[in-house]
């Protein structure tokens, strides 16, 4: 399985973020808060499954699709300060997720 594309996204929105609070005092990361506390949690997951799994099961690719998603979102809360487009960049990631996850499962061979 490619684990890539997570990688590269999550390392894009770490930079975004670091660029956005670079020398403030008030990077959202640098507390604990729910949202890091969730980032952190599905960032704890995904590693797990995408090295100790055995990813030919179809439970272990959903959590493992779910938790880099969810992670994703946790970057992009942060990134986009204003609540009113979470939504928006969530109905996104998730339509684009479950066309990759239906593909995915429609070529996979049991």
């Amino acid at each position: 399985m490619n684990h890539k594309a997570y990688t590269i996204l999550k390392a894009l929105e770490l930079t975004s973020i670091g660029t956005k609070y670079e020398g403030s005092c008030s990077n959202p990361l640098q507390h604990l808060s729910s949202i890091t506390l969730l980032f952190i949690t599905t960032m704890f997951c995904h590693v797990v499954v995408a090295f100790t799994a055995e990813m030919t099961l179809p439970t272990t690719i959903l959590v493992f699709h779910v938790s880099g998603i969810v992670g994703y979102q946790t970057l992009l809360w942060i990134v986009v300060a204003e609540f009113s487009w979470w939504y928006i960049i969530n109905v996104i990631v998730l339509l684009v997720a479950s066309f990759c996850f239906k593909w995915h499962m429609s070529s996979a061979t049991f």
